[in-house]
């Protein structure tokens, strides 16, 4: 009973705890070879939001960031970064980052998604994948 407690606090502490700046989620992206996931969002954002304060603390309840490293960007106090790392300009935007063998490859899901997409985003389905959408269709 006493470790599912300690289970119990040490998700929520984890849950509760802010996400990490992006230069640090990236450092540890690099150094781990991990995925970097990215939520680009502002607080005026109803959408941004959503996404920030109840799909991604879902996700993550379920063990949906396990695996990658995530950071969450601010527009309007990191325009230059965000404009950097933005397909388009819509909020919010969550990026994936993941090293191949061709080198760093991003995906992107836009504006307010379910749990289950954000959840299999975040873990690579390869739904999402821009390389998956360009392959020619098997034959029948």
């Amino acid at each position: 009973m006493t470790s599912l407690a300690l289970a119990t606090v040490v998700q929520l502490s984890v849950l509760a705890a802010p996400p990490q700046g992006f230069q640090q989620a990236y450092q540890r992206s690099m150094e781990s070879g991990q995925p970097l996931v990215v939520l680009l969002g502002a607080e005026w954002c109803p959408a941004c939001k959503q996404m920030d304060g109840k799909i991604l603390p879902e996700v993550a309840k379920r063990g949906g960031f396990k695996g990658v490293e995530y950071a969450y960007i601010d527009v309007d106090q990191d325009r230059k970064l965000a404009g950097k790392l933005a397909q388009g300009g819509s909020i919010p935007q969550l990026i994936r980052f993941e090293k191949t063998n061709e080198g760093w490859e991003s995906d992107y899901l836009i504006g307010a998604q379910s749990v289950q997409k954000v959840t299999n985003f975040v873990r690579g389905s390869p739904e999402f994948s821009l390389s998956s959408w360009l392959k020619p269709a098997a034959a029948d």
